[in-house]
């Protein structure tokens, strides 16, 4: 049996339900961290979900650098990506992997277009309820949209606004076949790490470091 290309743009995405992980691209846990905000500042409100959309609402466009590391349960050693993030408000999301393969993937309202060595892919989400799904909780993170993101998870934060920690634990049952968590940790505005953990027993840990970030 063969076992799957990590570096294949069919590996980045969580597999819709009924259909092999390979048939459709996985969304790299790196959208999900595609910002990195400018420094905080002390607040008078209270710290909680309120408080922290908040703050994610303040920036207009945001880029990072990210490291990667994904453990796949087919493959005996893990997959490492390097590269850029960007975040543009309302719902422009683009990754740029320059580490082990350049490739570029980026989210436009209802759109995923991934580019690699072999060709440009586009894949319209409308017809994929479950990635739509993943799609806007991804963008109402980034968007601070608690609204949309209470919509499509169980929300729980702990921490204060010097060190954080968001557990988002999907409500679809579809999303919840693939995706057993996601964990995002930061402090202020600044979002310093993503972790996925899959149904399956994969997961992803993606560091992320500023480079960018003006907000309004």
């Amino acid at each position: 049996m063969n076992r799957p290309d990590a570096h294949h743009p069919q590996a980045l995405l969580p597999p819709p339900k009924c259909r092999r992980r390979d048939d459709r691209p996985w969304l790299p846990i790196a959208l999900l961290g595609i910002v990195a905000l400018a420094a905080w500042a002390p607040r008078a409100f209270a710290f909680d979900l309120e408080g922290l959309a908040a703050l994610r609402a303040r920036v207009t466009e945001s880029s990072a650098r990210f490291h990667e590391i994904r453990h796949i349960g087919a493959l005996t050693a893990p997959v490492e990506r390097t590269g850029t993030l960007s975040y543009r408000r309302p719902d422009h999301l683009e990754m740029n992997v320059e580490t082990p393969r350049p490739e570029k993937l980026v989210i436009d309202g209802g759109t995923l277009r991934v580019t690699t060595a072999s060709g440009v892919r586009t894949l319209s989400l409308d017809g994929e309820p479950a990635l739509l799904a993943w799609t806007e909780s991804l963008r109402a993170t980034l968007a601070g949209d608690i609204a949309s993101l209470s919509r499509h998870f169980d929300t729980r934060l702990s921490g204060d606004e010097h060190a954080w920690s968001l557990a988002l634990e999907p409500r679809d049952p579809v999303l919840r076949s693939q995706i057993a968590s996601i964990v995002i940790g930061g402090a202020g505005e600044a979002i310093a790490r993503v972790e996925m953990r899959e149904q399956g027993g994969d997961d992803a840990v993606m560091e992320i470091t500023a480079q960018h970030s003006p907000a309004r």
